[in-house]
């Protein structure tokens, strides 16, 4: 069974989203060799939530210290 993780990540300003952006597609294939599916939403002009989907518990698990890299470097 396939498990999906939601990322929702809030900005002050809207260059600060658009710098996280071009970074994430810096290092998507890298960083998400495992992921099935990623689909990003906008939610606003400082908002943005990010579902990616994994084979399994176990694939998704692989991710957790990319993840948190990532979202430590916004």
């Amino acid at each position: 069974m396939s498990i999906a993780r939601i990322t929702m990540m809030e900005y002050l300003y809207d260059k600060e989203m658009a710098a996280s952006e071009n970074f994430y597609q810096t290092i998507q294939q890298d960083w998400l060799r495992n992921v099935q599916t990623v689909i990003n939403v906008r939610k606003g002009p400082t908002s943005l939530s990010s579902l990616a989907v994994h084979a399994s518990y176990e694939d998704a698990e692989t991710n957790l210290p990319k993840r948190k890299k990532f979202q430590d470097s916004d």
